[in-house]
């Protein structure tokens, strides 16, 4: 099965995006639990 790069960079880029989202939502979870 053959993915097209420009496909594959997008959905490399959502998957980096999501995960950016997570970890920048538990450092406030952490950071306000903290405090």
């Amino acid at each position: 099965q053959f993915v097209p790069l420009e496909k594959r960079e997008i959905v490399a880029l959502i998957s980096y995006l999501q995960r950016l989202g997570t970890d920048i939502k538990t450092t406030e979870i952490k950071t306000a639990s903290i405090q």
